[in-house]
């Protein structure tokens, strides 16, 4: 930690502060690469340079570690610093992040003309707060080139050694237990570590990328385009599917999206008992690269991959650029056929969970964002929360279980949309998902569909916090039935569900003070038959809880027998049109547009209509829906509360 440093924004000053945090992300990755081996005594590392309030200035290693073995982490900190203080860094080591760095200026600088308005306004805010000049991505690749054209590792060892040499070290111990010795504990596991040596970092060798090709690309089986919705709809001969939609909404990105099997409805029924370790799955690397040797292998690639699922399918999603694309395709590919599942990622992920917040540390809304999504399916275990105990004893073979059958056999769906034309998204398509072998066609059993909202309740369905005695949170919610099976229903129920909102937070908020704005949607499932529902949900206190229910129950009660006026329906419906017009000028609101057209070929439909189906709604279709859905006998209503002094 030094004084404040308050030079001015000038080219010499982005230069110095860039060149050190050259060094400092090199450091950073040393410390991750560590992270992902079985015998390191931390899950994950950060390393920062921040302002504390233009006061002073501090450079920061961090790790999240288990209590019990605090002293060899704060060891392997120590001794990597030291490091990369005494031996510096590799010039292989600098220029991946020259390549990374100038990968990333240069998307945006290419994306620049079609950045919404509100990114600018924003970049200029923040710059006037920092109080720096205002560039943009065009200029700043420029600072950049001129800055690397002759930047060696000699350059950066000169920085990253002012930057980590330093009077006035601070060591914070974080635990759920004060350590036996306390502050000398600490003090003599750094003196402790200070005594042992450091070697040089070794240059390894950079592996070569080996998912290239995937066999002979696949034969187009069937081909059609959406031309009102500038969508193209391929089918393969294998019986991979591809949504392609070219936009002009952002210079230089292209987003894809894979989705395999039906995610959360494979699973059965029973609790499923390692699906809380999906974000294993993209560490585990691949059976033919490891994690991170892919990444180092990809430097200067504008490319990324995630991997999530939902009601509708296990999900390989990516973010590149044009020229990049091919790559990404691959990647994608490589995820989908090839995962090694290598078990430290899991063991890590599954430490983590240990360490996690204790219940104690849980605000109300931690709570209602934790169990509401098993509690408004009935109780199914498939949206629960898995126990502590579960997390404990699942192993990497359950892990693997949980996943690797239904993405090796799952049917496969190729989404792509942004800066990319039919027939390059075809031919990609092609040489990846396209080469592997057919798949099955498989039915969903009828359980997978059983999927209910739960019962009304006569009594609010109530669990406690064990923090603030003034924190609370109640939610009302009614079963309002499926996205796609009756279109104006679901219109007329998102603009009653806007209006409900609206007149709550006018009158929860303003017009009672309250301290908290009430939320609400409508959720209406695009996959299982007649499940959807509509809520409101406010976090308060807990003597407000009361009068939130009767304010919402008074609401609903007015929509069922007094006509909205003209005035309050148009705002409601311009809010949500705004919205939706707004959502349309981005392309990751297509994306999932596209996924689920080729989920459902009924939502083609609702894309073509929902925006005159929205302004269409009358005053008498929301009267119509709040008298068949907003009844009392159908509310189902939840609550978190403080649990008794004595618990807390």
């Amino acid at each position: 930690m030094r004084p404040h440093d308050g030079t001015s924004d000038t080219r010499i000053s982005r230069r110095q502060k860039s060149i050190r945090d050259i060094g400092l992300n090199i450091l950073a990755r040393r410390l991750d690469l560590l992270a992902r081996r079985p015998d390191t005594p931390f899950l994950k590392t950060r390393v920062s340079a921040v302002n504390l309030l233009k006061s002073a200035d501090m450079i920061s290693i961090s790790a999240d570690v288990a209590p019990a073995v605090w002293q060899p982490a704060l060891a392997v900190i120590d001794q990597e610093q030291r490091r990369i203080v005494k031996f510096g860094v590799l010039q292989p080591e600098v220029d991946r992040e020259l390549q990374n760095e100038r990968t990333a200026l240069q998307t945006a600088a290419e994306g620049y003309a079609t950045r919404p308005s509100t990114a600018i306004a924003d970049g200029i805010v923040e710059s006037i707060a920092d109080g720096k000049v205002f560039s943009s991505p065009a200029e700043a690749l420029a600072l950049f080139d001129s800055m690397a054209k002759k930047l060696t590792a000699a350059d950066v060892n000169k920085a990253v050694r002012q930057a980590l040499t330093f009077k006035g070290l601070r060591i914070m111990l974080q635990t759920p237990e004060v350590p036996f010795g306390r502050e000398v504990a600490v003090e003599k596991a750094y003196i402790a570590s200070r005594a042992v040596p450091v070697s040089a970092p070794v240059t390894t060798a950079i592996p070569v990328w080996p998912y290239t090709t995937f066999g002979p690309s696949g034969v187009v089986s069937e081909s059609h385009a959406i031309e009102d919705l500038g969508i193209t709809l391929v089918r393969f001969a294998n019986g991979v599917r591809l949504a392609v939609k070219p936009t002009n909404l952002n210079d230089g990105e292209v987003l894809v999206r894979t989705d395999i099997g039906r995610g959360r409805r494979d699973f059965p029924v029973a609790q499923p008992k390692a699906a809380w370790a999906v974000a294993a799955f993209i560490p585990g690397g691949l059976k033919a690269i490891s994690y991170d040797e892919m990444w180092q292998v990809l430097s200067g690639k504008d490319v990324s991959i995630r991997f999530s699922f939902d009601d509708q399918a296990f999900m390989l999603q990516g973010k590149t650029r044009p020229e990049d694309l091919a790559t990404q395709m691959q990647i994608l590919a490589a995820y989908a056929s090839d995962p090694a599942y290598r078990p430290q990622a899991f063991t890590q992920l599954q430490e983590g969970y240990r360490n996690d917040l204790s219940d104690r540390e849980l605000t109300a809304s931690n709570i209602a964002d934790r169990f509401l999504p098993g509690l408004l399916h009935a109780g199914d275990p498939r949206w629960g929360v898995p126990e502590h105990g579960q997390i404990s004893s699942a192993t990497p073979t359950d892990f693997q279980a949980q996943f690797a059958p239904y993405l090796s056999k799952g049917p496969i769906n190729v989404s792509i949309v942004g800066d990319v034309t039919v027939d390059d998204a075809i031919r990609l398509t092609a040489a990846t998902f396209g080469a592997l072998p057919a798949r099955p066609a498989t039915a969903p059993a009828t359980d997978e569909l059983a999927v209910h909202f739960p019962a009304p309740t006569k009594q609010p369905v109530v669990l406690n916090q064990l923090g603030r005695a003034d924190n609370a949170a109640a939610l009302l919610a009614v079963p309002v039935g499926d996205l796609l099976s009756d279109l104006p229903r679901t219109y007329a129920t998102r603009i009653a569900g806007r209006i409900i909102l609206d007149r709550l937070t006018a009158q929860f908020r303003r017009n009672e003070g309250a301290t908290y704005t009430p939320r609400g949607n409508t959720v209406l499932s695009e996959v299982f038959p007649d499940y959807g529902y509509a809520y409101v949900y406010a976090e308060t206190t807990p003597n407000e809880i009361g009068r939130f229910y009767e304010i919402a129950e008074k609401i609903a009660d007015d929509l069922r027998t007094v006509d909205v006026t003209p005035d309050e329906l148009a705002r409601a419906k311009q809010g949500v049109v705004v919205g939706l017009d707004q959502q349309r000028q981005r392309n990751d609101h297509w994306l999932p547009q596209l996924s689920a057209i080729q989920g459902d070929a009924r939502y083609i439909d609702f894309l073509r209509t929902n925006r005159i189906g929205y302004e269409k709604v009358t005053a008498q279709s929301v009267r119509a829906i709040a008298q068949t859905y907003f009844t009392p006998e159908k509310f189902w209503k939840f609550e978190v509360l403080p649990a008794p002094a004595t618990l807390r």
